[in-house]
């Protein structure tokens, strides 16, 4: 009589290789996505540093703009803000608002803007 035997295949079954449980290890590591932070804290932070950076630029651009006028169009100028890239210099009447928009045009723009470092455009403005 014949004896019933277990299927047993030709070939047996090999250990998965290590190598490929690290490879879908990294797999699954990369396809899931991390959890979401839902705090606001970094966000203030960087706004914080985002502000005292501003604020310490505006500081020292301020003295260096004043510095880079000449003597007659200094004497024109009534202040100067720095704000967003933006040089502002208030004059107190019409007439030192043309003086200072002239020097401006006649290459003190550049000397302006190379002055107050991050800063694009300078504005006159007339108080």
């Amino acid at each position: 009589m014949a004896v019933h035997r277990p299927y047993a295949p030709a070939v047996t079954p090999r250990p998965p290789n290590s190598s490929h449980l690290a490879r879908i290890d990294a797999l699954r590591r990369w396809r899931v996505r991390p959890a979401k932070d839902v705090t606001i804290g970094a966000e203030v932070s960087a706004l914080t540093r985002g502000l005292r950076r501003d604020q310490s630029a505006r500081q020292k651009a301020r003295p260096v703009v004043m510095d880079s006028l000449p003597a007659e169009v200094a004497a024109c100028v009534h202040a100067v803000r720095v704000a967003r890239g933006v040089v502002t210099i208030e004059c107190a009447h019409a007439s030192a608002g043309y003086i200072v928009s002239r020097w401006l045009g006649g290459g003190g723009e550049a000397k302006v803007l190379s002055a107050a470092k991050g800063c694009k455009r300078v504005a006159v403005r007339t108080v």
